[in-house]
């Protein structure tokens, strides 16, 4: 009975393991833009769009009242979308393309959207008409491959997405673009190669310790004298 009773017991443990390795190593399905919420099903002037998890509340709320308060001065519409990963051999551009249409179909002229795949660690960026008059296209690319790209690659994802609402943000009221962040590279330090130990040197240098490790005893035995 014991015997039988430890049997199940360990079929049912490995059952589980198998199930919780299996549950771990599967990667998540692959989005495409069908698969995420209509507009108008999300939350009303909602400018970051978090559907990876990937940002925390406080950046979500700081770029969300930036984002909202642009909207108010200058009607221009910023939105930030993440996703965890999209088709791989669909490109970052077309997908975020894809999705733009989907959302815009209509007046489409003051929006942009800038999609995150976090997994994937890509970015893109799409433009209707009277954004890409005040964001051209070397400065929508910048933004896309550089100022949010840099940080994603490193999967700092509030930092790109609040970076690149700060750039835009800059743009879009009218002001001068900061451009792309400053990459640091430390100069290459040439180290000088050890030289090899001289055998002869070494040697003197273990002879002369021995003379004098035997020699200094026996000056202070002679000069002291023998211990009473």
């Amino acid at each position: 009975m014991v015997t039988t009773l430890t049997s199940s017991f360990l079929a049912r443990l490995f059952c589980l393991i198998l199930s919780v390795v299996f549950l771990w190593s599967t990667p998540a399905i692959a989005s495409e833009p069908s698969d995420l919420p209509e507009l108008n099903e999300i939350e009303p002037n909602t400018w970051v769009i978090d559907f990876a998890n990937a940002l925390s509340p406080y950046t979500e709320t700081q770029v969300n009242q930036k984002l909202a308060q642009l909207n108010a001065n200058t009607q221009a519409a910023v939105r930030f979308v993440t996703v965890q990963r999209i088709d791989f051999g669909q490109p970052v551009q077309e997908f975020a393309q894809q999705l733009f249409d989907r959302w815009f179909p209509e007046d489409a002229a003051n929006q942009t959207l800038v999609l995150i795949a976090t997994e994937d660690r890509r970015s893109a960026i799409v433009q209707g008409e009277q954004a890409k008059s005040l964001v051209t296209e070397p400065i929508a690319q910048s933004i896309a491959s550089e100022t949010v790209f840099f940080p994603t690659q490193k999967a700092e994802f509030n930092k790109a997405v609040t970076d690149g609402s700060d750039r835009l943000i800059a743009v879009l009221s009218g002001q001068p673009d900061p451009g792309a962040p400053v990459i640091y590279v430390a100069p290459e330090v040439e180290v000088a190669p050890a030289k090899p130990e001289d055998p002869v040197a070494t040697g003197l240098w273990v002879i002369g310790l021995l003379v004098l490790a035997t020699v200094i005893p026996m000056v202070t035995y002679f000069i002291l004298g023998k211990p009473s």
